[in-house]
């Protein structure tokens, strides 16, 4: 007996060995990117990754470099004074939960602007997710897909997703600018936004999953492109309120899954869905029921044969009527922007 109870203690001293071994081993891990507050006191950083803001200013910028190390990660604001960030162009990388439960944000705005340096932008899920005033986001110019295959991290650049629960519950949120390239709108993305009254999904997006608008009490208006693929829509609309308004082309994938789905669920589809029609916006070159910079942008991509007919409001592009589409169109469109 006694050699039993010996031979039981020596094996959980073993075990306990190799788990304290283990505990150290994972804490030298973690110490090569210690949390670092900078010199001037106003930022915390782990290695390339911004950790928090420690100042007290409502309206922010991020930096580009902290203690001349240039930044490209968003870990955590960790700061409930700020209400307004604005975040340059080398920041390609969003932790999950990176603005998440900021009780006072109210704008999260990324540099539309373009590098060969800073291609696209990558976002886990949740990056927004419980804010309950936060009102209005502009996504980057260019996010991309990623996946993990055995570690390592794979980027498909074909196109961006918006990540499931990017912003779920987040109440007070009414307008969201995409990126150019989205084929993806995750789970849950909007669900609990409750103030939310209208969203109009790009063109391009492909594919939209399971819970992304429920629990959106008032939101009136859902436009969907084209180019949402067969069994793109696959739970889509669970919790879509019977108020709600779906515009999407009568002739299109999205119309016929749509109506498919009425027939076999007509209990969980009581919402309306309506052919879609060119903007009645001004200036809405893209079709996104929007006047904005990107419309200039995808007139000039028209012009210069980069982008096709069917992606342009052909209603729209000659905006000052003179019956010619040319260069004089894009200018003219700058300069009432500038007026706005």
């Amino acid at each position: 007996m006694k050699k039993i109870i010996s031979v039981l203690l020596a094996v959980f001293l073993l075990l306990t060995a190799s788990l304290t071994v283990s505990a150290q081993t994972t804490s030298k891990k973690l110490s090569k990117t210690p949390t670092i507050t900078s010199k001037n006191g106003l930022w915390k950083y782990e290695g390339n990754i911004l950790a928090g803001y420690c100042g007290k200013e409502e309206s922010i910028t991020l930096p580009k470099k902290v203690d001349g190390i240039e930044m490209y990660g968003i870990g955590s604001i960790g700061n409930n004074n700020v209400k307004h960030i604005n975040i340059p162009i080398n920041y390609t990388r969003v932790f999950a939960f990176a603005f998440g439960e900021l009780q006072e944000l109210r704008s999260v705005t990324f540099s539309q602007e373009y590098s060969d340096d800073y291609k696209m932008t990558r976002f886990d899920d949740a990056a927004f997710a419980d804010c309950p005033k936060l009102e209005k986001v502009v996504l980057p110019n260019r996010m991309v897909e990623s996946t993990f295959y055995d570690g390592d991290l794979k980027e498909k650049i074909y196109g961006g997703v918006l990540p499931s629960e990017s912003f779920r519950n987040c109440p007070s949120l009414m307008d969201v600018t995409f990126p150019e390239r989205l084929i993806k709108v995750g789970s849950s993305a909007f669900r609990g936004c409750t103030s939310i009254e209208k969203i109009v999904i790009p063109d391009g997006v492909e594919v939209i999953a399971v819970n992304a608008f429920k629990d959106t009490p008032s939101l009136k208006t859902l436009v969907l492109p084209d180019s949402i693929e067969e069994g793109g829509l696959n739970g889509a609309f669970n919790g879509v309120s019977s108020s709600t308004t779906v515009v999407c082309s009568s002739d299109g994938a999205a119309a016929k899954e749509i109506e498919a789905r009425k027939q076999s669920s007509p209990s969980l589809y009581q919402f309306s869905v309506v052919s879609s029609t060119n903007s009645t916006v001004d200036g809405d070159i893209n079709k996104d029921e929007k006047f904005n910079i990107k419309d200039v942008t995808h007139l000039q991509k028209y012009l210069a044969l980069v982008v096709t007919e069917e992606t342009v409001n052909t209603d729209k592009i000659d905006f000052n009527g003179d019956g010619n589409v040319n260069i004089i169109d894009c200018t003219l469109m700058q300069k009432a922007l500038a007026k706005e």
